[in-house]
């Protein structure tokens, strides 16, 4: 993801294909590896981390050996694999994390043995129906 589709994508706010974080530290490989999840099971999407609710750049601090780390714990966690991408971007000074989840080509897709998906803005657990849906 680019520089100008950040942000743009940080003007049009939350939606269906993009969820912000901000409180939650990026240390909170479960939260991040059910947002993956989500996405990847339903039509692909961004996760940028560093943004307030509101859109408002707040900025987050990652060193590279911690997203190494990150990259790895959640690869293995998350089946069939998938290709995520993670990225480091400045914006007003401020740093931020953008995963870019594509759609997936497998799914449903799992992190650790539970199947998420994203409702509007929400990402929540799949209920049997939906799991249905996604394989038929």
């Amino acid at each position: 993801m680019n520089l100008d589709t950040i942000k743009k994508t940080l003007l049009l706010g939350e939606s269906q294909n993009v969820e912000y974080l901000v409180d939650t530290p990026v240390s909170d490989v479960q939260m991040i590896g059910r947002d993956i999840c989500a996405f990847l099971n339903s039509g692909g999407g961004y996760v940028v981390y560093g943004v307030g609710q509101d859109g408002e750049i707040k900025g987050v601090s990652i060193d590279s050996r911690r997203l190494i780390n990150l990259e790895k714990a959640l690869s293995g966690e998350i089946t069939p694999k998938a290709l995520v991408s993670f990225e480091k971007h400045e914006i007003e000074d401020k740093q931020l994390l953008v995963i870019e989840i594509p759609a997936g080509k497998d799914i449903p897709y799992a992190y650790q043995n539970e199947i998420f998906i994203r409702d509007g803005e929400q990402t929540i657990r799949a209920d049997v129906e939906a799991i249905r849906n996604m394989v038929t």
